[in-house]
């Protein structure tokens, strides 16, 4: 097997890819926020084709997600997939980086929660939204019955959707389970395979693969596919960026609308099949990835970048903490009463967005945004001094 590199897109590609990452962790807020504060679609009293267009275009939030697997799948191949063949793996670096990145968040979006859940339990004398079970939220039991000590820790060790129910109202955290067994897994899985994983070694990562299996549950082992298929895009285009030839923007048009369309059917196709339709989107999106990765390499407008490195790199946060926030907004201004999407309203949800929007953007500034200053204190203090320097690739 030939040693194959870290996979490197262009400038112009990762911004665009940035911009895919906000756009997504704003289609999952625009959804849980009009779940939250609208009426549902077949009790709007006074219908439009704009009204129509909007209340679909804020359907996708679960097609977001599974962007955001694709997305997660590639990143983490393709700096993965190198560092096992070339046999410079290190496990400490690579926990280092995935932790880092996670905990970073997701302790203050769970401290978060507790507050806004119990000011909102308090301020609304415990309405039903916290104490009772609702379609608004994942799983079973109402936001109250999801606040022990136990769901909390459960939660801070990835361990909900598999043993525990997500914590609180921290409705998003569902996800971020799947996400961290699958970065777990996927070296693991790698390892065992390599030529350079001695036999004692491959025996112990057989069996540690066991018991990640045993611990998720199916439908984590399930959706790995779906994670893979960016994974696959990555090694892919690995051996792609061998060869020179670029794809012509008519083409580049003709594959984003047939992304456009793909999503789309799947989520259609879900009422059926729901793994069926995230394996259609997931493997139109990772196909893409592949087609925007020979696309032109001019870069793209300075105010576009800006918008999409700044919008991406809060958009983790933005993702993990705007549920509590929007819920505690929603007891204080529905009064159990949901807005029809008149005129009136729909500029009351505008303001209440820009609003969730600033709430998560600070809260980044004081954690997601310092996630390189917080590894590379932490790297000073665990690695050999030799090593300190190393950067880790996220």
């Amino acid at each position: 097997m030939k040693q194959q590199k870290a996979v490197r897109i262009n400038e112009a590609a990762s911004t665009h890819l940035d911009m895919i990452r906000a756009v997504a962790a704003l289609e999952v807020m625009a959804g849980h926020l009009r779940n939250l504060l609208f009426v549902r679609p077949e009790s709007i009293l006074h219908r439009s084709k704009w009204i129509t267009l909007g209340y679909a275009l804020t359907t996708f939030s679960h097609q977001a997600v599974i962007v955001f697997f694709v997305l997660s799948g590639f990143f983490i191949a393709s700096s993965v997939m190198g560092k096992i063949i070339d046999n410079s793996w290190s496990w400490r670096h690579y926990l280092i980086a995935r932790l880092s990145r996670l905990y970073l968040v997701l302790i203050p979006s769970l401290l978060l929660c507790v507050f806004w859940d119990r000011l909102g339990m308090i301020v609304s004398h415990f309405s039903p939204d916290y104490t009772k079970s609702s379609p608004l939220l994942v799983g079973t039991g109402s936001v109250l019955d999801r606040t022990s000590v136990s769901v909390f820790l459960g939660n801070l060790f990835f361990l909900q959707s598999a043993r525990f129910p997500v914590f609180g109202s921290a409705t998003p955290l569902w996800s971020l389970s799947y996400e961290f067994w699958y970065y777990m897994m996927f070296p693991i899985l790698l390892l065992i395979i390599s030529v350079n994983t001695g036999q004692t070694y491959r025996v112990g990562y057989l069996a540690l693969i066991a018991a990640i299996a045993w611990l998720v549950g199916p439908q984590i082992l399930l959706y790995l596919l779906i994670w893979l298929c960016g994974a696959a895009a990555a090694y892919i285009l690995g051996w792609q960026l061998r060869y020179k030839f670029t794809v012509s923007s008519r083409m580049m048009a003709l594959s984003t609308v047939a992304l456009l369309g793909a999503l789309g059917l799947s989520r259609v196709c879900s009422m059926r099949s729901e793994i069926g339709a995230d394996l259609i989107a997931s493997i139109a999106f990772a196909t893409w990835i592949l087609i925007l990765a020979h696309a032109s390499a001019r870069p793209p407008s300075a105010i576009y970048a800006k918008y999409a490195r700044g919008l991406a790199g809060f958009s983790y946060t933005l993702y993990l903490v705007h549920f509590p926030f929007i819920l505690f907004l929603r007891t204080g201004l529905l009064h159990g009463h949901p807005w029809q999407p008149s005129a009136r309203h729909l500029m009351f949800g505008l303001l209440v967005s820009v609003a969730v929007i600033a709430y998560a953007y600070a809260v980044a500034s004081i954690t997601e945004a310092k996630t390189a200053a917080v590894r590379a204190f932490i790297v000073s203090r665990m690695a050999p001094d030799s090593k300190r320097r190393t950067a880790l690739v996220e």
